[in-house]
Parts: C-alpha cells; sequence; structure tokens
C-alpha cells in the first residue's frame, strides 16, 4: 500500500510532476490540511482550492509557516502551507504552469 493514502492523513497531490494537473482530495472529518512543495523545477504556478456542498471550487487561503503570508496561490517551492478545511467537501491544489524540472506537493490532513 501507498505511504500517501486518505487512511492515515497522509496524501500526494502531486509527485514530481513536469506538466499540469489537478488533484482533489475529500477532507472527511479532518480540520486541518498541511502542506509541502519542493521538487527541481525552475518555474512553476500552484493554485489552492476548496469545494463545499454545491461542487463549485474556489480560492483556498492558506498560511505560508515560513512567514505567515496568507495567499491561495504560489510561485515558489521548499515552502510548508497550512490551511483550516474544516467543514469543506475536498480540497485541490492545481499546477497551472510548469517548467524546468519537476514538482511535488506532499502533505497530511489533520484531524
Amino acid at each position: 500500500m501507498n505511504q500517501y493514502t486518505t487512511l492515515t492523513g497522509k496524501i500526494a497531490f502531486h509527485d514530481q510532476i513536469t506538466s499540469t494537473a489537478s488533484t482533489t482530495y475529500n477532507v472527511g472529518n479532518y480540520r486541518t490540511l498541511i502542506i509541502d512543495i519542493f521538487g527541481t523545477s525552475s518555474s512553476r504556478t500552484i493554485n489552492f482550492k476548496s469545494i463545499g456542498v454545491s461542487g463549485t471550487p474556489y480560492p483556498l487561503s492558506g498560511v505560508r509557516l515560513s512567514d505567515l503570508t496568507v495567499a491561495s496561490s504560489t510561485s515558489s517551492t521548499g515552502e510548508t502551507w497550512s490551511f483550516d478545511v474544516t467543514g469543506l467537501d475536498s480540497v485541490g491544489i492545481d499546477v497551472s504552469a510548469i517548467s524546468g524540472g519537476d514538482v511535488s506537493v506532499k502533505g497530511r490532513f489533520v484531524a
């Protein structure tokens, strides 16, 4: 079994991808999502989204833990982000641009 499953709370939104992609996970009863963004790409754009009961995606603001910046997207790597996901149906991470290498977005849901 892959170590990144929703059963343990660990997830891999993206694992060393080299082209644009979108991944969504159900939140379940979790309250917080923590993600790490890392990789070799020279540039990338990563958007965070929330999906409520209507099924419509909306930007999801998170906090970059290194400097407490609040944003719904990033173009950096080597970052850790925290999101309040209480009451959401699901969350998604969209890599809308990438070049010059790969990017990974992995994390953990916390109850």
